[in-house]
């Protein structure tokens, strides 16, 4: 897929064995204001990469229509991305704030990013919300302990099988390590596509939380995410991928009509 509109270019480099680069996760109170992850998995082969995105977890809210990740291609390798059914890899993005100063004023800074294959329908209490950042700290104590990285400010993590591997949904995967779980009053949350495929994405937050009104809202991204394995991008579009596909194809036939008109 060929996106025209690019506003940034940001460059991940793959992981080594050396210096430690933390991702700011934003789950707890270690970590309170959050980078975006994006979580890549070949579900055939067990093998995953999450690449800190640098992107804050407010500033995702106003990130520009356009903007691509160039993907690390040693990463993209590991999953065996050239080489994977379509139906085999997924990818998911999220990101927290768990800054309690000031959240009242400021429902963003009390918040949960995700991105959501449809429309969410989610029931919110406070606690619910604090279980959605808990549960991506613990991610990233997942991912701290699987690897070191190389010292870069945004590192990409490999793993592969078990505790190591982002697709299991015992530790992460779609439904974000049990976030699909009822009990937690959160809803479903289904957070992952297949690559080629776009998502929705939401900052989820608290409507009036100062007169103690815990009926939250989630608000919707001006953009959809789309990861595109042949030009190795994740990129930030307007419109979803099957309208990208759509209007190519438009332009594809209209331009065949007119070669064979001229013939």
């Amino acid at each position: 897929m060929k996106l025209k509109a690019i506003a940034a270019t940001v460059a991940l480099a793959a992981v080594s064995a050396s210096a430690n680069a933390a991702w700011e996760h934003g789950g707890g109170p270690s970590s309170t204001s959050g980078e975006l992850i994006l979580s890549v998995w070949n579900a055939a082969t067990e093998t995953s990469m999450a690449v800190d995105l640098g992107v804050t977890t407010t500033g995702a809210m106003d990130l520009a229509i356009g903007t691509t990740f160039a993907l690390d291609q040693a990463a993209l390798d590991h999953i065996g991305a050239s080489t994977a059914a379509t139906s085999d890899l997924y990818f998911n993005i999220a990101g927290a704030n768990y800054d309690l100063n000031g959240f009242v004023a400021n429902p963003e800074l009390f918040s949960f990013y995700s991105t959501q294959v449809a429309q969410p329908n989610p029931s919110f209490t406070y606690v619910s919300l604090a279980n959605m950042t808990g549960a991506l700290d613990n991610y990233a104590l997942q991912l701290g302990g699987r690897q070191t990285s190389n010292g870069l400010d945004n590192p990409t993590f490999l793993g592969t099988g078990g505790a190591n591997y982002s697709g299991s949904e015992a530790f992460w995967g779609s439904g974000m390590a049990g976030l699909t779980n009822d009990t937690f009053g959160a809803g479903v949350l289904e957070s992952a596509a297949n690559v080629g495929e776009s998502l929705y994405a939401y900052s989820f937050q608290f409507a009036n939380v100062g007169q103690q009104d815990l009926t939250p809202y989630a608000l919707q991204t001006a953009g959809y995410w789309v990861l595109d394995i042949d030009t190795a991008t994740l990129s930030y579009v307007p419109v979803p991928a099957a309208v990208w596909l759509f209007a190519s194809g438009v332009l594809g036939l209209a331009g065949v009509a007119r070669r064979r008109r001229k013939a």
